[in-house]
């Protein structure tokens, strides 16, 4: 188990020195807490919550007074702290490889890491990077592009046919316009269960680094989509 003195460095934390080796497991919510698990606290009321808990390690703000019963982990930002030190000790990715179950038509534009799950479609044309986790049941079509980093959760459809017609005005007949674009999708993007994003029409559609996209959000071609930008709700 990683020692306090570890997590302080990841977190650029300040800690008593008598606490550097104490050792955490995993993080957890305070009311759930064990000996092994490190907590935040952002507030005072949730400090003190936190002090009375059973928790081995406590993430507060630099304000926070030192407490000789109690290893504290003083950093600018606790729940920001607490992401990442989850991040490292609850780490949550799938093995790497491609399942048995899965069709991957070119293995060979996959990035080393990356995770494609059970039941997961690739065609053809598609790049996938490093690092990546496609979770089970998700669909990606030809003209795909996936940078590092991104995860992809179930039921996920990537380069779908937009919705795009030109009406015909003397027989109001809707006729398809082409749906021969590509879809990109830069680093760091975490994209939930059941979204669908559509290629673009003849140019692309683009998703910026370190967006994060909810689950049941349908995003249509042509869109562009800048960096860290945060889409929820459908």
């Amino acid at each position: 188990m990683p020692k306090l003195s570890e997590i302080a460095d990841w977190l650029g934390a300040d800690l008593d020195p008598k606490f550097a080796s104490v050792e955490v497991l995993r993080v957890a919510a305070i009311s759930l807490a064990t000996e092994h698990d490190l907590v935040f606290a952002s507030d005072e009321a949730a400090l003190a919550k936190a002090i009375a808990s059973h928790a081995g390690a406590i993430l507060a703000p630099l304000t926070t007074a030192a407490n000789a019963d109690r290893a504290i982990l003083r950093v600018k930002h606790p729940k920001l702290a607490f992401a990442r030190a989850a991040q490292r000790l609850t780490p949550q990715r799938a093995p790497a490889g491609i399942h048995p179950t899965a069709v991957v038509v070119e293995p060979q534009n996959i990035g080393e890491g990356t995770s494609i799950g059970p039941g997961v479609v690739v065609a053809p044309g598609v790049h996938i990077g490093r690092n990546c986790q496609i979770f089970p049941n998700v669909t990606i079509f030809p003209g795909v592009a996936l940078g590092d980093n991104c995860i992809v959760q179930s039921g996920v459809v990537l380069g779908s046919i937009g919705f795009g017609y030109v009406r015909d005005p003397e027989t109001g007949e809707h006729v398809q316009f082409p749906q021969q674009g590509t879809l990109v999708i830069e680093d760091n993007v975490d994209i939930g269960a059941n979204t669908t994003i559509d290629r673009g029409a003849l140019e692309e559609t683009r998703i910026g680094a370190g967006t994060k996209i909810d689950n049941q959000v349908h995003i249509g071609h042509n869109c562009r989509i800048g960096k860290n930008v945060i889409i929820v709700a459908q």
